[in-house]
């Protein structure tokens, strides 16, 4: 099997993380062989420091690389993917493209034409769909109703150049689609500011037209880190906590999911005997930890194996576009909240206390 030669382009946080794991990928002997070829980044002692750490050729820029290369892990800034992967799908090489996949709808539209025309694979890196916390969760709920997805995080500083939704956010849309076979009906959202331009802090309700339900929480500015997925199906519960590796199930018997277990139509002592024994013996709780893996480690995997065999991957840029257009229909709902009693605003995120307290009619903000 022909050996990938891979270029990262960005060398910040997750840059130097994507680097690490190429390394892990050779240091294991996977297949196919991977071999990373070259760093770019703009940041000369981001360049230097890292190509002397892996013993890497670096550039300024990927138009400078002049070595010969069948992929690149794009970690650049999320204003940039859509320039950077564009360049780089029209040279014919195949993408690992960080989360989000473009800021608009238009852009990663374009790139899913531009790698289906060249039959090139994109994947997005939504890594959680690679956590076995959140997969074991999932197998184990049929055909999901009602979700709950909660995500939050310390101020780090970072990807700053997008609000809460595009940063953690868009981890869980992402999740929830997974979930739910089928359309988005509905958005309804609002968002706070905190430190800047973009929200920090987001809260979104997404209605499907099967009638499935989800509610989504996000927070970078959170005091304590948090990431979890509750999932009501058809036939029990499950609660995942994607930090601890926890997960607890509560599955029905088959007569409650028949409803042939109706509590009024039940005699005294049968009504005594189920209220007694309810979580015992009816409904019982499993509780379970889920084994640690690598989540990133496992997502590259399954990049560089849809490449070499032609199998398909299990985030494509169709996946990371439906992404994108349920996180811009999250931001549209969040600008055109009403945060006070009448309809003169102040509207979208950018709030503060003295709008809170006036209640003299305001200039609505756009």
């Amino acid at each position: 099997m022909k050996a990938l030669r891979v270029v990262v382009v960005g060398g910040g946080h997750l840059g130097k993380i994507h680097l690490k794991l190429l390394h892990d990928h050779v240091a294991t002997d996977r297949s196919p062989e991977i071999i990373p070829v070259g760093l770019v980044d703009p940041i000369a002692t981001s360049r230097e420091t890292l190509g002397q750490q892996w013993n890497l050729p670096t550039f300024c820029s990927w138009e400078e690389c002049d070595l010969p290369f069948d992929a690149a892990i794009i970690a650049t800034p999320t204003r940039t993917h859509f320039e950077v992967a564009r360049s780089l799908l029209l040279e014919g090489k195949h993408l690992l493209i960080e989360k989000p996949l473009t800021l608009t709808t238009r852009d990663s539209q374009q790139l899913i034409d531009l790698a289906k025309d060249r039959k090139l694979v994109i994947q997005v890196g939504h890594v959680e769909r690679f956590n076995p916390v959140f997969q074991a969760a999932r197998d184990c709920i049929e055909r999901p109703r009602y979700i709950e997805l909660h995500r939050a995080s310390r101020f780090t500083g970072r990807s700053t150049d997008v609000g809460v939704v595009m940063d953690l956010m868009i981890h869980d849309i992402d999740l929830m689609l997974n979930l739910v076979d089928a359309e988005v009906h509905r958005v309804e959202a609002m968002g706070v500011s905190v430190f800047g331009d973009h929200e920090d802090m987001a809260q979104a309700r997404v209605t499907f037209t099967n009638g499935a339900v989800a509610n989504l929480w996000a927070s970078r500015c959170n005091y304590t880190p948090q990431r979890t997925v509750k999932i009501i199906g058809t036939n029990g519960f499950a609660h995942a906590d994607l930090t601890t590796r926890q997960v607890t199930t509560v599955i029905a018997p088959g007569e409650v999911q028949a409803k042939r277990l109706i509590f009024n139509r039940l005699s005294p002592e049968a009504k005594r005997n189920l209220t007694d024994q309810l979580f015992e013996k009816v409904l019982p709780q499993r509780s379970f930890e889920v084994p640690g893996s690598n989540p990133l480690l496992d997502e590259q995997a399954d990049f560089f194996r849809a490449i070499a065999t032609g199998s398909l991957n299990q985030v494509s840029a169709v996946d990371g576009h439906r992404a994108v257009v349920v996180a811009n229909q999250v931001l549209a709902a969040i600008r055109a909240h009403v945060w006070t009693e009448n309809s003169f605003g102040p509207r979208g995120p950018l709030v503060s206390i003295d709008q809170f307290t006036n209640h003299e009619p305001q200039r609505q903000v756009a």
